[in-house]
């Protein structure tokens, strides 16, 4: 899910760069910059940084961050004051060809652990399946106790796999790492 930031500065430093600063209106989400974080469909570093800013009343701002702008941007399109978007935020985004399983993700996890051999990498891990390729068999799915994620292609044959080789599986740390390494390449590929 986007995290919400208002704009109250935009400027350039001399040998920085152009910088936004901006303060964040969702308070209460927690938020992570990967190498293809956009703020309103910009690209931004994936450093931020917190300015010495205070309030009316003298007390230190820690709702105001500066995100430094990637590439060249022209900074009349962006407006002090405007309501921007943090993408990724503090959850997976999905982008196409990728979606989010609501209903029936019993149906996927009980297709995998059909599939598992006992030497699989996931044989005997709690799963949920949380997110599907609308173009293909591979499915996302949570590792429960250590909040991994897991690419996994079902083979959809019902039964268990000769091999601990099927279903393909690849293991990510956490949602960032799914989100650049997996969900932004298959959108590029899908909208070639």
């Amino acid at each position: 899910m986007a995290v919400k930031f208002q704009i109250e500065w935009i400027g350039k430093i001399i040998g920085r760069g152009k910088y936004l600063l901006a303060k964040i209106l969702d308070k209460n989400k927690d938020f992570w910059l990967t190498d293809e974080s956009k703020l309103g469909g910009y690209l931004i570093e994936k450093s931020i940084s917190q300015p010495r800013a205070k309030d009316k009343n003298g007390n230190i701002r820690t709702d105001l961050y500066a995100f430094h702008l990637k590439g060249n941007i022209n900074l009349e399109e962006i407006r002090e004051g405007q309501i921007v978007e943090l993408i990724p935020g503090d959850e997976i985004v999905y982008l196409e060809p990728w979606e989010s399983i609501d209903e029936n993700s019993h149906v996927f996890e009980q297709e995998l652990q059909k599939e598992l051999q006992k030497s699989h990498i996931l044989f005997g891990e709690h799963l949920r399946a949380i997110g599907r390729r609308v173009d293909n068999d591979d499915y996302l799915f949570e590792i429960i106790e250590t909040k991994k994620l897991a690419v996994v292609h079902l083979t959809w044959n019902g039964k268990n796999e000769e091999t601990s080789l099927y279903p393909l599986t690849e293991i990510y740390n956490h949602w960032t790492d799914v989100f650049e390494k997996r969900i932004l390449q298959d959108n590029k590929d899908f909208n070639l």
